[in-house]
């Protein structure tokens, strides 16, 4: 079994909502830049962690585990 480990160093955040915008008479769907940026750096994390190997296949089991600070 092979098994990818990385850490993402930060608060985490949630998927913010598609945004809609007008331009030319029609609708344009974008992504926030805080949760654009938040998808990149994790994809970067991943990215590292997979050390340069081709992407896994078939089912796959994840688990995710956040921390957050005490309020």
């Amino acid at each position: 079994m092979t098994e990818i480990r990385f850490t993402v160093i930060g608060d985490p955040t949630p998927k913010g909502r598609p945004r809609f915008s007008m331009a030319k008479g029609f609708v344009q769907t974008y992504t926030t830049d805080k949760t654009r940026s938040y998808e990149n750096e994790v994809g970067m994390m991943a990215k590292a962690a997979m050390g340069g190997r081709k992407p896994l296949e078939g089912p796959l089991a994840v688990q995710i585990v956040q921390t957050y600070a005490v309020p």
